[in-house]
């Protein structure tokens, strides 16, 4: 089995979806920290005055609570949304495809209760992965591994193992985290995925 093991982002880059096609099970590390500034809950799109960076509001942002643990702000969030929603009609509304991924996008930003960001990080790569009739399997670290008491590379292997799986696949970014040898040593093979 080949296996990936990334942090939900907010409607990932493509090479991330390069990554989800390519294995047989995807694991989303939801229980480690969220990283202020990065891409868990922003995103930019093209507009006609350039890149635009949208971020979703959070409670408490600290990089000291777990992905999954990490609120979507519910009273700036309609205001946002208005916003957000109205920016996309104006940039997008007469591009190809605009009636495909406006239901996409109203789906993932559809929030009528308390929910987190890893919940609909999670769930916008969900939406992207069925529209393109991805058929990976997805399982969320928090719920079946309990290993946060270990490092970064032995979490992984840890999850590999668990996993029987035989190959793992990480983007080409992250080669300087992992030591093919220590790989090697549990019957891995450690492949980097570069994306296009």
């Amino acid at each position: 089995m080949k296996l990936a093991i990334m942090q939900p982002y907010l409607f990932p880059y493509v090479g991330y979806f390069q990554l989800l096609n390519e294995v047989d099970k995807f694991v989303f590390y939801d229980d480690v920290n969220f990283r202020k500034q990065g891409w868990i809950n922003r995103n930019s799109i093209v507009t006609s005055n350039g890149s635009f960076v949208f971020t979703v509001p959070l409670e408490q942002i600290s990089s000291f609570t777990l992905i999954n643990e990490t609120f979507i702000d519910l009273k700036k969030y309609p205001f946002w949304k208005k916003k957000f929603f109205k920016t996309i009609e104006q940039a997008y509304s007469s591009a190809p495809f605009y009636k495909d991924v406006i239901v996409i996008l109203k789906n993932v930003f559809d929030v009528q209760k308390k929910m987190t960001i890893s919940e609909m990080a999670k769930h916008s790569i969900v939406e992207v992965a069925n529209y393109l009739n991805c058929e990976t399997i997805i399982q969320d670290s928090s719920t079946i591994y309990k290993n946060s008491h270990l490092s970064s590379q032995d979490r992984v292997l840890d999850i590999c193992l668990k996993e029987k799986a035989k190959v793992y696949i990480n983007p080409i970014g992250g080669m300087d985290l992992y030591n093919v040898q220590v790989f090697q040593e549990r019957d891995l093979k450690l492949k980097f995925l570069e994306s296009i």
